[in-house]
């Protein structure tokens, strides 16, 4: 990026662009959370036979955990390098996350797989223990962690070079991915039924998120053209 990148009105240009996305998280997190206070007895437990057969390991909390980079990651960069790709990365996370939200809020969700306890002493059991402490196995269906990887790893593979940089960096993004995907489950935080659920909702999204996107550059580029 050179230099005329980071002027004030480019600058300006982009914290306008993020509004819409920055907005809905405040609403999000608060919205989740009050969600995430419900008694556990009066959610539908999510379980299929498959999750029975998924080992627990302790060592996918570190791609688990990785997700709060990457996500973050790539759509800042879809934000700094091509507002088009934003613009539809933005239109299918707020979509997909609100209706999680509106799911959950009138059929809430809850898992009982995790293990009894998490007695190892190395580095990945206590972060899995901090996981555990911190987050309540409840409002689980779809799985926003697998949904929102989907999303910027869709957004890495449809743009080309245009987001992320070199053949080698959009791999390692799929198969960090990948491993996130698998985390959800060998983790105990999600039902295999969540992971493909939250496939299912991404493939629904996918469809329609591009139309939505362009008619909100529609509009700007109207409201821009009046001015």
């Amino acid at each position: 990026m050179n230099q005329s990148f980071f002027t004030k009105q480019v600058l300006l240009s982009k914290a306008k662009a993020a509004r819409h996305l920055i907005a809905f998280e405040f609403i999000y997190m608060i919205w989740f959370a009050r969600l995430e206070r419900i008694n556990i007895s009066d959610c539908l437990e999510i379980h299929s036979r498959i999750d029975d057969l998924i080992p627990f390991s302790q060592y996918f909390v570190l791609p688990y955990l990785a997700w709060f980079i990457l996500v973050p990651t790539i759509v800042i960069l879809a934000l700094l390098r091509d507002e088009t790709e934003y613009r539809r990365l933005e239109a299918e996370l707020i979509a997909g996350m609100l209706f999680f939200l509106i799911f959950n809020t009138f059929l809430p969700t809850c898992l009982y797989l995790r293990p009894d306890a998490v007695s190892g002493t190395d580095l990945c059991s206590r972060l899995v223990a901090w996981l555990y402490e911190t987050d309540t196995p409840t409002i689980v269906l779809p799985s926003m962690h697998v949904y929102n990887t989907l999303c910027v790893l869709g957004s890495v593979l449809r743009s080309g070079d245009k987001v992320v940089h070199g053949r080698s960096r959009r791999l390692f993004c799929m198969v960090l991915s990948v491993l996130i995907i698998a985390s959800t489950m060998l983790l105990k935080q999600h039902s295999v039924i969540d992971v493909v659920s939250s496939g299912i909702l991404y493939g629904l999204v996918v469809v329609l998120a591009p139309a939505f996107a362009t008619q909100k550059q529609k509009q700007t580029e109207t409201v821009l053209s009046d001015h």
